[in-house]
């Protein structure tokens, strides 16, 4: 018996040896299509050990027979296997319920949306990459709420009269940390209700924009990624063309009376071949004779602006090991911009790194370094210095080139004859009538303003375990940016002639770190009941030097354009500003059965921006969301996959203006008779104070069908702010111009609609992605009647952006005279003595006696969005349409070429050959008189047009490699494309792209949106 019951104890001892042995266990992890799935987590349950697929899904493991395996993947439903014998384990993992751009970065962490109190949407990587340009025009027509009309971005409506309404950046958790690359996005996330952003407090008052960068895979060989990229972009032209020097000429001849000694008078050049081109014919009718013909034609347009283009080479490489990861990436750039001087390029790099030291510890670094260089002459001012603004409005009777116009004896017809240099070049013509001694032209050959660059940030952060759930942060952030200038104008010809010659040179220093630390806990009770528990501080601190020297008189031209060369100093200058800012956070979430859910956050900040006494600010927000189809009444509803309904409230506010303004400061240097003195910059202003803003949002989100077929979130919002920031005009005999107060009180409210659908699954893929998006804006208070500013008035009950502004009536069909809409004590009377009427209304042919309307509004009511994508074997396609409607548009482009003879030599729109004459009454454009004071072109509603459109934003075409095809090459991944940005628009609008400033108003020196076309290949090995 006891030798049994030994015999019985060995076997169990080999057995539990056995058992206990750890062995190499390998397998694929693959999707229910058999495509391998890179980066999925295998780790062993109650341990951590793991490891991670390789590119080919592949994966290797050291187990024991009795350990179980979890393999887990975002957007994916997790498994777990037990090991037992099993050498080889291969795993197919379905699609979550729960889609991958759902799970969300939000702010200081992730969440998935089913669960997320807030309002959010994401944007995928795939999606970054298609649309060139800002990241508000990736997001444009992508997000609801997300509003971008020209190179403003704007979320849920406009909460600001003139403090900053930009959304918040916020990279890898840095605010403010430089943004990556496209191709290093992995995602980009808008919070848009205070549940979502109140953890930032004052800077998330206009919403938040949180990208995350790659990271790369654990237990992942490297993997690398090569991409190049070429660019062409076309300026978007008006449906109008501007006269050529025959039409030019034949217009001034008729705005001088038919005069010919006037017309050359006026316009200096006469382009034709002989003195006077026209004659009279037996009606008396001014006609060009046969014999005349023009010399030269003047296009300055197609001189001084071109294509521009770019070229792009991107490199990469992901990976990791057991305890690491790792991302890596540089890439080089080359623009040649739309005109001669205007080009930059650089290159920058970002490493991406994180080490698990030990199951407690892990350490991240997230770092960039970037350089570049550019320069232009371009300015958005309507000058000299603005190549688009000339290339329309420079006369096209002046000659491009010198030359001498010389009569032939046996035609009696003259000739042009070019001046030429020692080389046999044409030489520049300096005669023009629009600018004294001026060519713009050659200026962009002799004068340049180039700039230099160069930035460094570096983000490190460690995570400690101090107990299960408990998690410390510590996180440092640091950005050095320098940059340098170089101005120069030639003593020769143009500005720089005043001054014999002129340059500068400048710098600029900027310092801004972060300092971030906090605690996480997150624990459960009783299984059904789940916290996490947040609480941290912020520090950040900014400082911004300049400095600039200016030098005069270079006789010998740019030999070298060093100020110590300058025979004389002209200025000098620098200025230093530093703000800073202290933050403490606390955030808390509470979920009940997975089913209900409650948020709450709380932030305080203290801003130097002002005063002691208002310096502090306190924000909050609570939220809350219940999943209806977790609950038993509609568990049985096959066909929906998850329901909630949300709400939130929260109190926001925003900080976003200059510094040094609450305070009674000085600024010195300010030379008084040759002696150093002090100047008074500002009026004081102790209680300044935060704008602060009430923001309610409530919302059902939905999945529905099988495999999410539909997804999408209907969301209600109202944001009212309080104490707007507002620089008020102070009367002159104060010695100031205005003194920033917070004056009013303002509100948005919109809907918002969200809507994902997946038409086809099979071998042809079709998904659809739609966004519609509501806004009124309405001020509710203000402490005087009125503010008017440019062509809009601020009134309670109004719109921050209500046109008022006089109103266009016609032309008086007997004389040419522009009219205007006026009451009748300003009215008007033809010959009789009666009062001229249009549409039962007074009218006036003087500018001045013509009141002001409103007119309506320059924002749009409404925007929306569609894009569809098209899967096909190796094939995709996409095509994205944008729209808007509810505004208008003032076309301060097609005015400024529609001058009626008050622009003197300026050029003018071919249209304008249809002015008003006395064989040509029924005109709808008043007479052209040669530097004229009627004022028809004047700000009126004569250039107001319905804003409304329709635009094909982009459209997408590629090809990837089929996978054997790819393999047998050693190569992962192998796709070409081509897209187009900015293709088509259909609108009233006749002066190029609908899609303009928030003011609404377009003008004719600001540079166009382009039609951008790009061709590129992405290999992955």
């Amino acid at each position: 018996m006891k030798k049994l019951i030994g015999l019985i104890a060995c076997m169990l001892l080999l057995g539990f040896s056995v058992l206990a042995q750890t062995r190499t266990v390998s397998g694929t992890v693959t999707d229910k299509s058999g495509l391998a799935l890179p980066g999925v987590s295998v780790s062993i349950v109650g341990t951590t050990a793991g490891a991670s697929t390789d590119i080919e899904g592949k994966w290797t493991l050291q187990v024991n027979n009795n350990d179980v395996l979890e393999f887990s993947s975002m957007g994916m439903v997790t498994q777990k296997i037990k090991v037992g014998t099993k050498k080889i384990i291969n795993v197919v993992l379905k699609e979550d319920r729960v889609l991958v751009d759902e799970v969300m970065v939000v702010a200081y962490g992730t969440a998935k949306k089913e669960s997320f109190t807030g309002s959010a949407t994401s944007v995928k990587k795939e999606d970054v990459v298609k649309i060139a340009g800002s990241v508000g025009k990736k997001l444009q027509g992508k997000v609801a709420g997300v509003q971008v009309i020209g190179g403003d971005i704007r979320i849920r409506g406009f909460g600001s009269l003139s403090a900053g309404a930009t959304p918040l950046y916020v990279v890898d958790g840095v605010v403010g940390a430089p943004k990556p690359n496209d191709e290093d996005i992995e995602t980009i996330t808008v919070l848009k209700d205070a549940a979502s952003t109140a953890l930032y407090g004052s800077r998330g008052a206009n919403g938040v924009i949180i990208i995350q960068s790659k990271k790369g895979s654990k237990d992942s060989k490297p993997m690398f990624t090569v991409k190049y990229e070429k660019t062409y972009n076309k300026l978007i032209e008006p449906q109008w063309d501007i006269m050529d020097a025959g039409q030019y000429f034949k217009m001034h001849f008729q705005g001088a009376g038919y005069d010919y000694t006037q017309t050359l008078k006026n316009i200096t050049h006469n382009p034709y071949n002989m003195d006077q081109p026209y004659k009279q014919n037996a009606k008396g009718e001014w006609v060009l004779d046969p014999k005349a013909k023009l010399l030269y034609n003047s296009n300055w347009k197609e001189k001084a602006l071109k294509v521009s283009q770019e070229d792009q080479v991107y490199v990469a490489v992901s990976g990791g090991t057991e305890t690491t990861n790792y991302h890596w990436s540089a890439k080089a750039f080359d623009y040649k911009g739309h005109t001669e001087t205007s080009f930059s390029k650089g290159v920058n790099t970002r490493f991406n790194f994180k080490s698990e030291l030990s199951d407690r510890v892990s350490v991240t670094l997230n770092s960039r370094i970037g350089y570049s260089e550019g320069g232009s002459s371009y300015t958005s001012k309507a000058n000299e210095n603005n190549q688009l603004y000339l290339s329309y409005v420079l006369s096209p009777a002046a000659p491009i080139y010198a030359g001498t116009r010389t009569m032939d004896p046996a035609s009696g017809l003259y000739k042009y004859v070019y001046d030429l240099d020692k080389t046999g070049k044409r030489m520049w013509d300096w005669g023009n009538p629009n600018y004294k001694d001026y060519n713009p032209l050659a200026l962009m050959k002799m004068d340049w303003d180039k700039s230099y660059s160069f930035s460094a940030y570096v983000a490190p952060q460690i995570d400690v375990k101090i107990i299960d759930g408990l998690v410390y942060t510590a996180r440092g952030s640091v950005y050095f940016g320098t940059s340098k200038g170089d101005y120069w104008q030639n003593p020769f010809h143009g500005s720089g002639q005043t001054e014999t010659g002129l340059s500068q040179r400048s710098t600029s220093h900027t310092r801004d770190w972060n300092f971030h630390t906090s605690l996480k806990y997150k624990f459960d009770v009783a299984n059904d009941h789940h916290f996490n528990v947040f609480l941290g501080y912020e520090v950040n601190d900014r400082d911004y030097e300049y400095f600039y020297g200016q030098a005069k008189d270079y006789p010998l031209g740019d030999i070298t354009t060093e100020l110590s060369v300058g025979a004389e100093p002209k200025k000098v200058g620098s200025s230093t500003s530093e703000q800073a800012m202290i933050s403490y956070i606390t955030n808390f979430q509470y979920n009940l059965l997975e089913k209900y859910y409650i948020s709450a956050s709380y932030r305080r900040d203290g801003s130097s921006k002002f005063g002691p006494d208002n310096r502090w600010g306190n924000f909050w927000s609570i939220g809350g969301s219940w999943r209806m189809s977790q609950e038993a009444f509609l568990s049985d509803i096959e066909w929906i996959n998850n329901l909630k309904l949300r709400a939130s409230y929260g109190v926001l506010g925003t900080n976003s203006i200059g510094d040094y303004k609450f305070g009674d400061y000085y600024s010195m240097g300010a030379n008084y008779m040759g002696a150093t003195g002090f100047s008074h910059t500002g009026l004081p202003n102790e209680i300044l104070g935060w704008e602060q803003s009430d923001n309610y949002s409530a919302g059902v989100d939905f999945d529905l069908f099988g495999g999410s077929r539909l997804t999408g979130t209907v969301e209600w919002y109202y944001k009212n702010t309080d104490g707007l920031l507002y620089d008020v005009t102070l009367p002159v005999t104060t010695g100031f111009p205005s003194i920033l107060k917070n004056i009013g009180e303002m509100h948005n409210t919109g809907i918002e609609v969200e809507l994902n659908g997946k038409i086809l699954t099979g071998d042809l893929k079709w998904n659809t992605n739609a966004t519609i998006s509501t806004v009124k804006n309405k001020i509710t208070s203000l402490p005087v009647k009125q503010y008017i500013t440019g062509t809009k008035r601020w009134i309670e009950g109004g719109s921050r952006y209500d046109y008022y502004i006089r109103e266009w009536a016609g032309v008086n069909r007997e004389n040419g005279d522009p009219l205007w809409f006026c009451e009748k004590d300003k009215g008007i009377k033809d010959a009789a003595g009666k009062y001229i009427m249009k549409d039962g209304r007074y009218v006036t042919n003087s500018y001045s006696n013509a009141p002001k309307y409103n007119l309506g509004q320059s924002t749009p009511k409404a925007f929306w969005g569609l894009t569809n994508s098209f899967e096909y074997k190796a094939f995709d396609f996409s095509f994205q349409l944008i729209g808007a409607w509810g505004h208008k548009i003032y076309d301060g482009r097609y005015k400024t070429f529609m001058h009626d003879g008050s622009g003197k030599v300026g050029n003018l729109c071919v249209d304008a050959l249809d002015a008003w004459t006395p064989n040509n009454k029924d005109s709808k454009l008043p007479k052209f008189t040669f530097s004229g004071t009627n004022k028809s072109s004047y700000t009126s509603s004569r250039w107001l047009v319905d804003g409304t459109f329709v635009k094909l934003k982009n459209i997408t075409l590629g090809y990837t490699l089929p996978r054997n095809i790819a393999k047998s090459l050693k190569l992962t991944n192998l796709r070409i494309y081509a897209t187009v940005d900015n293709l088509y628009s259909i609108s009233d609008y006749k002066s190029g792209d609908p899609e303009i400033s928030l003011s609404g108003v377009s003008a004719g020196y600001t540079m166009p949106t382009s039609t951008t076309l790009r061709f590129g290949i992405n290999i992955n090995f």
